[in-house]
């Protein structure tokens, strides 16, 4: 839901009123909270990062774990739920499309 989204949904929506001005305040302080340089562009989604920055860790992890299972230092069932969480993770932020 982009801040647009959130402060147009009409007042017939299934959202309770209070949650909606809830969710429109919260979108609206995201959007103009300060950074080291200013405040954060109009164009900064900060959802859209978020899942970045979530798939950037999850593929750091991705990573170490391959270096793990080739050291031979823990054993394959440890392994192998460590892929499964990070299987996850991935499934989580990947676009769908790509």
């Amino acid at each position: 839901m982009t801040p647009s989204t959130a402060t147009n949904v009409s007042s017939t929506s299934p959202f309770d009123p209070v949650i909606r001005e809830q969710v429109r305040t919260w979108t609206e302080a995201r959007r103009r909270r300060p950074t080291p340089q200013g405040v954060v562009p109009e164009d900064v989604n900060p959802r859209e990062q978020y899942q970045e920055l979530m798939l950037a860790a999850a593929v750091a992890q991705q990573n170490a774990l391959l270096s793990l299972r080739a050291s031979g230092t823990y054993n394959s069932r440890v392994l192998s739920r460590a892929q499964s969480m990070i299987d996850s993770e991935l499934a989580r932020f990947q676009d769908p499309e790509g």
